[in-house]
């Protein structure tokens, strides 16, 4: 039997000396910020840090274990702090563990995560002290199975979350969002055209007042 360990590993961009008029790029040696099986990292930053967000896995078995959720931020790139299994254990059933977050950085500083907690709710989480602790603050839940959680900001600052859904041979694209106050709204469906059999991976972006949302179909 293979172990397999999955770590993570940070490399900086630097700039050398000019050479032969031009600028030469390269990475530093890499750093392990991570303990083993690590999976899925994903990078969010303002002007103030840069943090990173991954799952580790910790299985009971072949096909079934548990995941969490755990984070390292720095201010300088230099010095990364851990913060570890902030999130979980969220438990799966298949070989291979799932995606299972997504994740902003509010113009504020605040961290914003959306988890699949479980096959029918999405659970939002947010970090006031830089991703070093997380507090749940909604739930969002469906009828049916909904994966795949992306968490974004609107143009007018609330925020939109995304999950993708499976009915038969239908997959489609839900979405939920904020209202002024805050509070979170049901999942309605992104798009209804039945010549769309099969929608998903949405990516959203806010651009001079509008928001944009686009997926594979």
């Amino acid at each position: 039997m293979i172990r397999r360990f999955g770590v993570l590993v940070i490399l900086a961009f630097v700039f050398a000396a000019p050479l032969f008029a031009q600028d030469v790029l390269y990475f530093e040696a890499p750093r392990i910020i991570s303990a083993d099986n690590a999976r899925f990292p994903e990078v969010i930053h303002d002007n103030n840090r840069a943090v990173v967000i991954y799952q580790e896995v910790q299985r009971s078995a072949q096909d079934s274990g548990s995941i969490y959720i755990s984070t390292v931020h720095s201010v300088d790139g230099r010095v990364w702090i851990p913060a570890r299994r902030l999130v979980g254990p969220i438990p799966f059933d298949r070989e291979s563990a799932p995606l299972v977050f997504s994740s902003q950085i509010a113009p504020n500083g605040d961290v914003f995560l959306a988890v699949a907690a479980s096959a029918t709710e999405i659970h939002v989480y947010r970090s006031t002290d830089g991703a070093a602790s997380f507090t749940r603050v909604a739930v969002v839940s469906s009828d049916t199975t909904v994966v795949s959680p992306r968490i974004s900001f609107r143009a007018d600052g609330g925020m939109l979350l995304f999950a993708s859904q499976n009915i038969g041979a239908v997959q489609s694209i839900l979405y939920a969002y904020t209202d002024n106050a805050g509070a979170w709204s049901s999942f309605r469906p992104l798009e209804i055209d039945p010549s769309l059999g099969l929608n998903f991976l949405p990516t959203h972006a806010a651009h001079n007042g509008r928001d944009y949302v686009v997926f594979q179909s």
